[in-house]
């Protein structure tokens, strides 16, 4: 994206979260009556708690590009932005992710108590729903029933509710890439589609449109939830606004924890197939010596410790980087070649010693070949890892654009 097109979205995010801000304060009178003041303060300290404005803004977009001004979307939009307050309500409660910050404040119940809190986001569950079917004007009876029934469908067991069960209770699960996939699919995508699909909804009726319409929000609700993962092991608590490091700490999937040590993996496999051929060619003289040995035996070699490189250094940079991204990068990056050339050095011992006192005609000869070839391995490794290190926490630090939730 144009820097011209990016300062024009990111206007149109600070205009529409002026709106929306407005509109919930314009309304708080509304809202408030007959509810008991603790409550409504409970349920209001959430709601105007700041925010991205994500869901409910692009409500509005979609209300506006099929025909519908903003001021009538309003309603919607504020429903949805009720139901996605409530959600992190509970998600903050100690029975669900037992987090005392959100939105760099502290968490409802960490202010009002766990009673309180549990019932602000039932109040504001129920309200997310009363409030627009009361307050949507100038808009087709069957439009406002085919929109509230996309946003019902994405509360329930087949929403977030479903969403955040799959969260809770996943054993049996481990790297499944697929079980992860529906958890974010529920858990955050469903209410991101509603926000999209209820404001076209408002001024649409064609099926078809309607359903490329949930094809974009399917999409950036996966997206979305990938940045949020990220963001959850490369963030500080000032930057994420909520407590970093949750998910790894309950031991929940996410997409880090399915695919991060893969692709470390997946990595590492490469750099072993990369390693190979410079083998195989000559290019590399040392291991060019093992290859003339045991040809078989010496790709076998290069590709498992690659690999197992890779995904050592996968796990040592989730461990390490929720608290410090370059220290993580940094450990990983000298924990990859440490485990390279051990296994380069248990080879060494188990395959290939034998060849190597033949080809040198002496033990000792043997030895210094063998431990010149290992520091040498070892030594361009670390230096490469290492100068590359600064350049990737740079690149880590460019996706963190503020909280995300």
């Amino acid at each position: 994206m144009n820097e011209a097109r990016l300062k024009a979205v990111k206007e149109k995010f600070a205009a529409g979260c002026t709106l929306i801000d407005g509109y919930i304060a314009d309304t708080a009178g509304l809202r408030a009556e007959k509810a008991p003041p603790k409550l409504f303060e409970s349920m209001e300290y959430s709601l105007r708690a700041g925010g991205k404005r994500l869901r409910p803004i692009l409500c509005l977009a979609a209300a506006e590009r099929c025909g519908v001004a903003a001021e009538n979307a309003l309603p919607m939009a504020l429903g949805i932005e009720m139901l996605h307050t409530a959600t992190l309500i509970h998600d903050d409660l100690p029975c669900m992710d037992d987090d005392d910050m959100r939105r760099g404040k502290p968490s409802n119940h960490a202010l009002f108590g766990e009673t309180l809190a549990v019932l602000a986001g039932d109040a504001l569950l129920a309200q997310s729903l009363e409030f627009p079917m009361a307050q949507l004007k100038n808009i087709p009876a069957q439009n406002v029933l085919r929109a509230m029934r996309i946003f019902a469908g994405a509360i329930g067991p087949a929403g977030v509710c479903g969403g955040q069960v799959l969260d809770m209770f996943a054993e049996g699960t481990e790297g499944d890439p697929h079980y992860v996939r529906r958890v974010a699919a529920l858990k955050t995508g469903a209410l991101i589609e509603a926000a999209v699909l209820t404001g076209a909804s408002l001024g649409c009726a064609d099926e078809a449109v309607l359903e490329r319409y949930g094809d974009y929000a399917r999409h950036l609700g996966s997206a979305f939830q990938i940045v949020d993962d990220i963001l959850d092991v490369t963030s500080t608590a000032e930057e994420l606004g909520k407590t970093p490091g949750k998910d790894e700490e309950q031991g929940k999937l996410t997409h880090v924890t399915v695919y991060g040590v893969k692709a470390g993996a997946w990595l590492g496999f490469v750099f072993g197939v990369v390693v190979t051929i410079a083998v195989v060619t000559g290019a590399d003289a040392g291991g060019y010596i093992m290859f003339s040995a045991r040809p078989v035996m010496t790709v076998i070699v290069c590709l498992l410790k690659g690999t197992a490189a890779g995904y050592v250094a996968g796990l040592v940079y989730r461990a390490i980087s929720k608290k410090n991204a370059l220290a993580g990068v940094i450990v990983a990056a000298a924990a990859a070649p440490v485990v390279n050339t051990g296994l380069f050095v248990l080879a060494m011992l188990l395959f290939y010693q034998p060849q190597l006192q033949a080809w040198a005609g002496d033990t000792a000869v043997a030895t210094y070949i063998v431990t010149g070839l290992v520091g040498v391995n070892f030594l361009l490794e670390l230096g490469v890892n290492l100068v590359l290190s600064p350049t990737i926490t740079r690149l880590i630090a460019a996706g963190k654009k503020g909280p995300v939730d």
